[in-house]
């Protein structure tokens, strides 16, 4: 019976956000109606996962839906004139505003970190009004920092390993659309956007063959459900359940190697080998998932969704310059030169105010480049936010580590938080050497980073009701 329950709660899950794609792009005379209509039911529900998973999806934007621009994004809600908020703006403040008039107890171990980072980011938010010498770039700037609410509002609102898991199992059948988006992308070549609305964007290529690569937006989402599939695993105490789980973290790996985006794969290669890598009973789950991920490549090959030719130009020889950027060999990849020429400005500018930075400012806005990581972080909040960042980071590395090492070995739990940890040095990893996973300035990174630390306290905390509430989902 409850089983049966959480698949209605899926199909219904889907069928709303397949409405909301309906009233965005087909019937937009319904679209605002119908997003002021989810922020009241959402204000109104105790089923607070299934909102924050619904915004957090229309937040990620995937395949580029949901955009913020004026024909492909949800409509803006105007209460007072010259002022629009998007619907996710919206859920922001409702779902903070939920956790203080329902006084709901927020148990959050790493504070001090967070809160230093909190009232940085407002000096910053002040020094970048006064370097601009005007309120409107800050305020743009600034309003994807607005997401970190989200840290205190899902600890607040989703607090019980049920509520945690039911989040999860949302969202994974996402990676279907992803996966078809890509492939649509591939015999067509366009965006699957294009269907609704024109979309203008040009799309990704190989830099050496020129071939086309089905970069899919939303790799925070993609990211999560990765994790996520993996969070959820060990707990399963039904066959077919965590037979699901495998599946849906195998589908997320074949994602992300199709799109032949380096970094990306390189997390996700990563996250895995650290997992599974460290048990030899576990070593068979690496095995699997590569085996089957070439077992679809030759597939695809076969059936013409992919060429041989894609195969062996765009992903292996892409996916092989990892290796190359792990071993000091990054000057032989193929964008190493533009990269390197395109951060000459930027350190020009970091040179010239090296411990502050510039801050929520024209300055951050022009050169911030999202290919260079922790950079952009000391342009924007210079060393000493730098250093800020860092410390949050290790404060989180510890909890998980540390509360890791008190578990029993087989504790599914222990599992969960080695995956959090192994997930989050990938992150550090990354951000050191390409991608600016912690960036400030996209609502949806906010997002995405906020909830995976809310799931490392989460799964940190001893007062969590555990295996005899996840049952009766997979029971």
């Amino acid at each position: 019976m409850a089983q049966s329950k959480f698949f209605r709660e899926v199909l219904l899950f889907y069928i709303l956000l397949a409405i909301a794609v309906y009233v965005t792009y087909v019937y937009k005379f319904f679209a605002l109606p119908f997003f002021v209509g989810m922020l009241i039911w959402a204000w109104l529900s105790k089923r607070d996962y299934f909102f924050i998973a619904f915004f957090f999806i229309i937040l990620q934007t995937p395949a580029y839906f949901f955009t913020n621009t004026p024909d492909s994004g949800p409509p803006l809600i105007t209460p007072f004139p010259r002022i629009s908020f998007t619907p996710t703006d919206m859920f922001t403040v409702l779902l903070f505003l939920k956790v203080f008039f329902y006084k709901k107890p927020v148990k959050m171990q790493i504070k001090v970190p967070f809160m230093i980072l909190t009232l940085y980011l407002i000096f910053s938010f002040i020094s970048g009004a006064i370097s601009s010498g005007s309120i409107k770039t800050p305020i743009i700037f600034f309003r994807p920092v607005f997401h970190l609410t989200w840290l205190i509002s899902f600890l607040g609102l989703v607090n019980t390993r049920e509520k945690v898991f039911r989040f999860l199992y949302l969202l994974l059948p996402i990676v279907f659309f992803i996966l078809f988006t890509q492939f649509y992308i591939l015999t067509n070549n366009q965006e699957f956007i294009n269907v609704f609305v024109p979309f203008e964007r040009t799309l990704i290529t190989n830099t050496l063959t020129g071939e086309t690569r089905p970069v899919p937006g939303a790799w925070g989402l993609l990211l999560l459900c990765y994790i996520g599939a993996m969070l959820l695993a060990p707990f399963q105490t039904n066959k077919i359940s965590k037979q699901y789980t495998y599946c849906m973290m195998t589908l997320a790996f074949i994602s992300v190697l199709i799109s032949a985006t380096r970094f990306i794969f390189g997390m996700f290669f990563c996250i895995l080998v650290g997992v599974y890598f460290s048990r030899l009973r576990s070593l068979g789950n690496i095995i699997i998932v590569i085996g089957v991920a070439v077992l679809a490549l030759t597939i695809f090959i076969n059936t013409g969704l992919l060429t041989d030719t894609y195969v062996r130009e765009s992903i292996f020889s892409r996916v092989l310059q990892v290796f190359m950027l792990v071993q000091g060999e990054g000057h032989h990849i193929d964008t190493f030169g533009s990269r390197i020429q395109g951060l000459q400005p930027m350190l020009q500018r970091i040179r010239d105010n090296i411990f502050l930075g510039y801050g929520f400012s024209d300055i951050s806005a022009e050169y911030y480049d999202n290919n260079w990581g922790f950079f952009n972080t000391v342009l924007m909040f210079g060393v000493v936010g730098l250093i800020i960042f860092c410390l949050l980071a290790i404060a989180y590395l510890k909890l998980v580590f540390r509360t890791m090492r008190r578990l029993p070995f087989a504790a599914p739990a222990r599992t969960a938080l080695l995956v959090l940890g192994v997930s989050l040095l990938s992150f550090l990893g990354g951000y050191a050497l390409t991608w600016d996973l912690f960036s400030m300035t996209y609502g949806y990174q906010v997002a995405f980073i906020t909830i995976f630390f809310a799931l490392c306290e989460h799964f940190a905390a001893r007062d969590i009701p555990q295996e005899k509430e996840v049952t009766k989902i997979s029971s």
